[in-house]
């Protein structure tokens, strides 16, 4: 387990601050596939699904598949 530290300068309710910035890292973490989508929505303290339409808002699809899996799916 990873802990970071950052003292933001934001006039914000640290709760507030707080739920933005995990979303950020969760996004970021499984952008570059660090983590799945399971667990980036457990870091974000999101629910999946809520965690899957914020993806979509930043333009990144959620799921990712090979050329032979979609084959096979169709």
């Amino acid at each position: 387990m990873v802990t970071i530290t950052v003292d933001i300068p934001i006039e914000r309710p640290k709760e507030d601050v707080k739920k933005i910035a995990k979303t950020i890292i969760a996004i970021e973490l499984f952008r570059q596939g660090f983590v799945s989508i399971g667990k980036a929505a457990e870091i974000s303290g999101l629910p999946y699904q809520v965690f899957i339409a914020e993806l979509i808002k930043k333009g990144i699809f959620p799921f990712q598949y090979e050329i032979e899996d979609l084959e096979d799916e169709v």
